[in-house]
């Protein structure tokens, strides 16, 4: 059989009905000497303590003995804490206790459509990692929000294939992004695709060009145009003044 452990390091002080025990050369708290639920002795008076404040600090029932000061004392190790695994649990509950704050997502399995209307309360959120989709839960139901994940290339549209939410594809010079998984829904289609991107109109002709309202015309009748090809060759002959001496000696000028 095992005797009851205990620790008794130091001394204490303690006030009549006082509920703060002061000790001196104690290692209270930071060892783990002592916690809370421990019994805590003086002489013959036995008290529960209810906190560990610090290695010189305990916090106790009223104190139903008289003043002590410099007193020997015994702590009893019998508190529920020191059971195994008791830490553990505690922490385990306050991870339980942070998932159920709100904002915590349920998450959906990847065969369910929806999530289970049992879990979660108002304010959580309902993720599908799968297929990026949201629900939060308000007034009790879970109301889908949308689909939150990256968009995926899939290149040009092709009839056979199985496309996703969020997969994005290009057809005649336009880009399509998956609204609801479908095969061979040709896009533009308001339930299967939503437009992403389109070439825009063809813009306004500039001021140079074919069609430009400052490109040269030609009218008028074919001695005009014969004329202006003279007066074009007058200029050409001009800036070649020795061309032009040249066929005069020869008799060749003609006017």
């Amino acid at each position: 059989m095992t005797a009851l452990s205990s620790y008794s390091t130091g001394t204490v002080a303690v006030s009549a009905d006082g509920t703060t025990v002061t000790g001196t050369s104690t290692i209270w708290l930071t060892a783990g000497n002592v916690k809370p639920g421990d019994l805590f002795q003086s002489g013959h008076f036995c008290v529960p303590i209810t906190d560990v404040t610090d290695d010189t600090h305990l916090t106790i029932t009223p104190w139903p003995g008289s003043t002590l000061s410099g007193a020997s004392y015994v702590v009893w190790k019998v508190s529920q804490q020191r059971i195994v695994g008791e830490t553990y649990a505690r922490d385990v509950d306050k991870m339980v206790g942070a998932l159920n704050t709100s904002g915590y997502f349920v998450f959906v399995d990847i065969d369910e459509t929806v999530p289970d209307p049992s879990l979660g309360d108002d304010g959580q959120y309902a993720f599908q990692p799968t297929s990026g989709k949201t629900w939060a839960k308000v007034g009790g139901v879970w109301t889908y929000l949308g689909i939150y994940k990256a968009f995926q290339l899939k290149g040009a549209w092709g009839g056979a294939t199985a496309y996703a939410a969020n997969d994005v594809v290009t057809l005649s010079g336009s880009s399509y992004v998956c609204v609801l998984d479908h095969t061979n829904h040709t896009p533009p289609n308001a339930t299967y695709w939503q437009l992403l991107a389109a070439k825009g109109d063809t813009g306004a002709t500039g001021s140079t060009g074919a069609a430009g309202t400052n490109a040269p015309t030609y009218g008028g009748t074919s001695n005009d145009v014969a004329c202006d090809r003279h007066r074009f060759q007058g200029v050409h002959h001009a800036s070649r003044p020795g061309l032009h001496q040249r066929r005069a000696r020869a008799g060749i000028l003609r006017r």
